[in-house]
């Protein structure tokens, strides 16, 4: 596998490679991750890992940059190539583009297939990502590799049914595609769940508690949660909101022109068994993202979680509304608060729906996904 960012780590698309990586090494496979040199301290269990060489300065944000394109995946196609050599690999299964890139690079002349795992459409998160070019050369970028990667590998796996429609539209033949959604180890969610430390580092004494637990970058709309706070602040001014992620100085101002700040507090990036004593402190789980072509990680944390959900409809691919989660209207800011305050008042929908959102994920656990990818694979090892 193939992991270009940093590895192991508490985010959408580390996470993904390290539970899939686990759960195939649980089936008796030998799994090797070629990766970056750094990540954060994440248990790991039966998977080879191998690392660039130390240099630079460790980025952990999301996107590309160009120390990662010009020196961290250089490196990456480098450590690869030594990977194939010295062990016998029947397939590379790289994932997001910058993955799916360095495994073409490696790959060269080789009879060896490469099975992308497309996590997004760049064409749809480029532009919000701190990537300095020209915006019409980088929409042309996001184009073009949307198209060339896909087409370039013997498979495919998307993340939902609507990045896998996105894709054959492209061009990309329905049969070279299978979908294998983002899983989740629903055991982590299991016994104690360190609710009361949560409240007792924080000095929370109400139980009105709305989380947010993932990256804080633009894209993931963490902005339209902050806008709604002042319409739930009026309904219900003892409530809580903890962001599960790093602030930043356009989040740390929101939250001052909003004067909201006493109300919201920012925990940085945590270890993924606090973020679960987070979510049982949680009344409410927050989706802010509008636009999302694949699962978000969260998602499946949340319902793993037993959450109540509200989610933007285009977040909300395993949701449905009034069923195991409250689904709203795409950027619509006062609906999300609505049903933010809805659940809030009234505990014994919140519990059903969190009780709905926990059996119904549970067709998502890691162990039943692995078995899926494992038959894809075996299509193409000879």
């Amino acid at each position: 596998m193939v992991a270009a960012c940093p590895f192991p780590a508490n985010r959408g698309t580390p996470s993904r490679i390290l539970r899939m990586a686990e759960a195939i090494a649980d089936r008796g496979h030998e799994v090797h991750v070629v990766t970056y040199h750094f990540g954060t301290d994440v248990p790991t269990r039966g998977i080879h890992i191998h690392r660039v060489p130390k240099v630079g300065k460790p980025y952990f944000g999301s996107g590309p940059t160009y120390r990662k394109l010009l020196l961290y995946d250089p490196l990456l196609t480098r450590l690869l190539r030594k990977v194939l050599r010295e062990y016998c690999i029947d397939l590379i299964h790289a994932h997001h583009f910058e993955g799916a890139l360095v495994a073409l690079a490696a790959r060269g002349w080789r009879d060896l297939p490469i099975i992308y795992d497309a996590h997004t459409m760049l064409s749809g998160e480029l532009n919000q990502y701190r990537f300095r070019m020209p915006r019409p050369l980088k929409n042309w970028f996001a184009r073009h590799l949307d198209r060339f990667v896909p087409k370039k590998s013997e498979h495919v796996i998307a993340v939902s049914e609507t990045l896998k429609d996105s894709l054959v539209q492209l061009g990309i033949p329905s049969e070279r595609i299978s979908v294998v959604p983002t899983g989740v180890n629903l055991e982590t969610f299991e016994g104690d769940t360190g609710k009361s430390l949560v409240a007792g580092r924080h000095g929370i004494t109400t139980e009105k508690v709305v989380v947010y637990a993932g990256s804080t970058a633009a894209f993931q709309g963490v902005t339209n949660l902050l806008e709604a706070i002042p319409y739930v602040l009026q309904e219900e001014p003892e409530t809580m909101f903890f962001i599960v992620g790093k602030k930043n100085s356009t989040l740390s101002s929101l939250c001052k022109s909003k004067d909201i700040a006493d109300h919201v507090i920012f925990t940085g990036e945590r270890p993924f068994e606090e973020v679960r004593n987070f979510l049982a402190q949680a009344r409410v789980a927050v989706i802010p993202r509008p636009e999302c072509p694949g699962i978000p990680q969260k998602l499946t944390n949340y319902m793993a979680a037993g959450c109540a959900i509200v989610s933007f409809q285009g977040s909300a691919k395993l949701l449905t509304h009034e069923v195991n989660g409250i689904v709203v209207p795409d950027a619509n800011i006062r609906i999300m608060a609505e049903a933010i305050v809805r659940l809030l008042r009234n505990r014994e929908l919140a519990d059903r729906l969190g009780e709905n959102a926990r059996q119904s994920v549970v067709q998502y656990d890691w162990r039943c996904l692995a078995e899926r990818v494992e038959k894809i694979y075996k299509d193409f090892v000879k």
